[in-house]
């Protein structure tokens, strides 16, 4: 059981250690962005779980780019339901024959 403590204790140092090195590696780019006058945005799509990032005029606002488009979240938003609606429809299909 120490082991297995310490273990955990390492795991959760390596996740930290992890999280600040992202944090760090995302403010110099944020940094370097503004420098070429544009704001860049790191966000997370709540229908998908994916990461976007957006790119920014800093004097209009105006969306220069987005990674992933709009157009690839709607479809991986689709293909996502689609999955489910056909493992559910399988689930119901076994269930109904056993």
């Amino acid at each position: 059981k120490i082991l297995q403590a310490n273990g955990d204790t390492a795991d959760n140092v390596t996740v930290e250690r992890n999280e600040i090195a992202l944090e760090t590696a995302i403010e110099d780019v944020e940094s370097f962005i503004q420098m070429q006058n544009r704001n860049l945005a790191f966000s997370i799509d709540e229908d998908t779980d994916r990461a976007v990032v957006t790119v920014r005029d800093s004097d209009s606002g105006d969306v220069i780019r987005q990674i992933p488009s709009e157009e690839v979240l709607a479809l991986a938003e689709r293909i996502q339901n689609l999955q489910q609606d056909v493992g559910t429809s399988v689930g119901v299909f076994i269930d109904n024959q056993v």
